[in-house]
């Protein structure tokens, strides 16, 4: 069911849901200040320059960006969030292979496939 403008989430609750998932699926691993927003489709080029991404994890800033569109739908902002938090989590201590896909390797894999298991995705499709 589609939300309507009222129903969307914001900043605050992406905050929120940043803080209750580091909490209970990174048992508070991602170090504190770490802050999340939503941002134009503009603002997430990915680094190769050719796609748009969906969300990003800035390590240099400690921000996770969300497509704005996504503010509609809270299921799929927690899976991007979600997705952005392995990174975040994952950031001092695995970089992957520098070709196609940087940082999506499979020690992110593993760091994924912990969370499905953790029920991290429950309910959300």
């Amino acid at each position: 069911m589609k939300k309507s403008n009222l129903d969307q989430l914001n900043d605050s609750g992406l905050q929120l849901l940043f803080e209750g998932f580091n909490e209970i699926f990174f048992n508070s691993r991602i170090a504190p200040g770490v802050k999340v927003m939503f941002v134009p489709s503009r603002q997430l080029k990915k680094a190769n320059r050719k796609y748009l991404a969906d969300a990003s994890w800035k390590p240099s800033t400690r921000e996770i960006h969300i497509d704005k569109m996504y503010a509609r739908s809270e299921p799929m902002t927690c899976i991007l969030l979600l997705h952005e938090m392995a990174h975040a989590v994952l950031e001092s201590t695995y970089i992957g292979h520098p070709d196609d896909d940087p940082g999506h390797g499979m020690i992110y894999q593993v760091e994924l496939h912990r969370l499905f298991m953790a029920g991290a995705y429950d309910g959300l499709l």
